[in-house]
């Protein structure tokens, strides 16, 4: 294995590729080392589920070495949680541990959705990952594939992230290619639960057989160990949670994901927590649900992009009454010649369907008339 530091001071271990036919169940401790696999626990949940694991990747699976890149940070850390059942910028679900336990290891499988960007936005981000803590903590090591919109084509890539971070938003690992419609599964393993300044990220696409993992630990200046306190799995716009402008937070269109095999394991007792029987998460804009976290079942998580309601027409024609009073009181810009009785049907329409009175219509047609010829005259 070797030792290598990215642009920005990012620390990654690389592992040698272990040979054709490799086979963990059969391996060394020594050989798990070098290759960069878990050590076969003598916990029998966990034993079950590497087997498992293991048996359904076997001699199907081409390594390859991880290459990266970066991407840039957006906003300032912070809890992403806010009233129960809610995030700024999360949908997904969330599980915590039993108490006097933390969370170890994290998986799911899905397939990367296509994506559409929001109207005005072209390129909406949308990341869909698994991740441990974040819950009521600042610290988050998250892993999975990131989206975005173009221009001028959606790309999608790899990444991985450990919060807090020094102005990187994620780590691309572009050397497993992935695209919409294939079939990702994504571990995270950290080397002792709470405490932990290393662990090793796992990214296998099973539709091309390719797969890469590497060793990552802490991008702050300051190392800060997980608390182990949670594990998610979260379809989401921005990698890092968000402070502040929620508007920012929505991910582009994914229409749905569906997160399988959702689990994570716990130290020092070795129980496997089952994620579709933790917390669903939504993303709520304006009152609305946009992005909805559903518990399908005990280890699947669905997330669903729910296209806002439009605005009801008594908002539609309350909003253009202020805009035609706000062109007056600006002095400006005035409506297009050809725009103008195009506004006037609308208010006319307004007053037919009694979201507006015909006195106001009247006033406000009269005001904005009188306002034209007094700037241009006529």
């Amino acid at each position: 294995m070797k030792r290598i530091t990215l642009e920005g001071g990012i620390k990654v271990v690389i592992f040698d590729l272990p040979p054709e036919g490799f086979d963990p169940l059969a391996a060394s401790a020594a050989e798990l080392e070098r290759y960069g696999f878990p050590a076969i626990s003598n916990n029998p949940h966990y034993r079950e589920r590497y087997q498992k694991l293991v048996g359904k990747l076997k001699h199907k699976l081409k390594f390859v070495e991880p290459t990266f890149g970066a991407i840039p940070a957006k906003t300032k850390a912070s809890g992403p949680f806010g009233a129960p059942g809610t995030s700024p910028n999360w949908s997904g679900a969330a599980i915590s541990p039993p108490q006097g336990q933390s969370i170890q290891w994290v998986q799911a499988e899905w397939i990367v959705p296509n994506i559409v960007a929001l109207p005005g936005n072209e390129d909406s981000p949308c990341a869909s990952w698994v991740g441990i803590d974040g819950d009521g903590s600042s610290d988050i090591l998250m892993a999975g594939v990131y989206s975005t919109t173009g221009p001028p084509t959606n790309a999608f890539t790899f990444f991985w992230l450990w919060l807090p971070s020094s102005g990187v938003g994620g780590v691309p690992v572009p050397s497993v290619p992935v695209s919409a419609g294939d079939l990702v599964h994504v571990i995270i393993c950290s080397t002792q639960g709470a405490g932990s300044t290393s662990a090793t990220v796992y990214f296998v696409n099973l539709t091309r057989g390719l797969s890469t993992h590497l060793g990552v630990g802490p991008l702050g200046t300051v190392a800060k160990p997980l608390v182990g306190n949670s594990a998610e799995w979260v379809v989401s716009a921005l990698l890092r949670p968000l402070a502040s402008s929620a508007s920012l937070a929505l991910p582009a269109d994914y229409g749905k994901v569906l997160f399988n095999n959702c689990e994570a394991g716990t130290v020092p007792n070795g129980d496997v927590l089952d994620g579709g029987t933790g917390n669903a998460l939504s993303i709520s804009a304006g009152g609305q649900v946009v992005s909805r976290g559903i518990l399908i079942g005990p280890t699947t998580v669905e997330c669903i992009y729910e296209v806002p309601s439009p605005p009801p027409e008594s908002t539609i024609c309350e909003q253009l009454a202020q805009n035609i009073r706000k062109v007056i009181i600006d002095n400006g810009p005035a409506f297009t010649v050809a725009a103008w009785p195009g506004v006037k049907s609308q208010l006319e329409q307004c007053v037919r369907q009694g979201y507006l009175t015909r006195a106001t219509v009247n006033g406000l047609i009269t005001e904005y008339e009188n306002w034209l010829k007094t700037r241009f005259g006529s």
